[in-house]
């Protein structure tokens, strides 16, 4: 199986200096935003505090080093980086859904 995979993994480059993979939870927060077409009631769809959205956001904007909204006072705006970033992130989320879908459940207590 390794050899089948090896010019897959060898194509992959790590560095101490490379960003750290997107955070899943992030890009649902991002969606989930963007559904939602406001931080409070996408807070509420995700059970989370609005404190803990907005820095779910803002982790996610620093580690991409761009903004994802345009903050008002009683309103959001998604920016072009945003509307760039929306397609992928709803695929990386099917992509991930599709898999966990798909990867059969046969661990016992033990082994997890």
């Amino acid at each position: 199986m390794r050899d089948e995979l090896s010019p897959l993994i060898t194509s992959v480059t790590i560095s101490p200096h490379a960003h750290l993979p997107i955070d899943s939870h992030h890009l649902l927060v991002f969606c989930t935003v963007c559904k939602a077409g406001s931080i409070t009631k996408a807070a509420e769809a995700l059970c989370l505090t609005r404190t803990a959205l907005s820095h779910a956001l803002k982790c996610l904007e620093m580690d991409l080093g761009c903004l994802l909204f345009y903050r008002h006072q009683k309103s959001i705006e998604i920016t072009e980086a945003g509307a760039q970033l929306l397609p992928k992130a709803l695929e990386i989320l099917r992509a991930m859904s599709d898999f966990r879908g798909s990867v059969p459940t046969n661990l016992t207590a033990n082994e997890a």
